[in-house]
C-alpha cells in the first residue's frame, strides 16, 4: 500500500480521528494554502461551513495544485465516519494505480503465429 497524505484545517475540528493516512493540519485557510505548496497532498478534508467562500477557495487551489487528488466534504454528522470515508478514498487510489493484467492461456486456441519446436 502506498503512503498517502491528507490536509485538514484544524480550526474546523474539535478532534480528528486517527487514521493510517499521514495527517497535515493547517491553522486556517491561508496556512492550508501554504501547506499545499510545501507538501504533496492526496486528500483534502473540508468541513462544510456557513462561509462557503473559504471552502471554494481551498477546493479551487487544491484542484489546480493536485488534479489527481480527492476532496472530501464532511458535515458535523459525518465526523465519526471520517476513517471509513478515507479508507474508501484510499481504495479508489489503489484501484487506479494497480495495472490491469490479462493473461490468456489456451493451449487449444488456433494461433496465427506458427510455433516450431525442435
Amino acid at each position: 500500500m502506498n503512503h498517502y497524505s491528507m490536509l485538514y484545517v484544524a480550526a474546523q475540528w474539535k478532534e480528528m480521528p486517527q487514521t493510517a493516512v499521514k495527517s497535515i493540519a493547517a491553522l486556517d485557510t491561508e496556512d492550508a494554502i501554504e501547506k499545499m505548496h510545501q507538501y504533496p497532498i492526496d486528500i483534502l478534508i473540508l468541513k462544510k461551513q456557513d462561509t462557503e467562500h473559504e471552502t471554494e477557495k481551498l477546493a479551487r487551489i487544491f484542484n489546480h495544485q493536485f488534479p489527481e487528488g480527492r476532496i472530501i466534504l464532511i458535515d458535523d454528522q459525518n465526523v465519526p465516519a471520517v476513517s471509513s470515508i478515507l479508507n474508501e478514498c484510499i481504495l479508489s487510489f489503489e484501484k487506479k494505480i494497480k495495472p490491469i493484467i490479462s493473461i490468456r492461456d489456451d493451449a487449444f486456441e488456433i494461433s496465427s503465429i506458427p510455433v516450431h519446436i525442435q
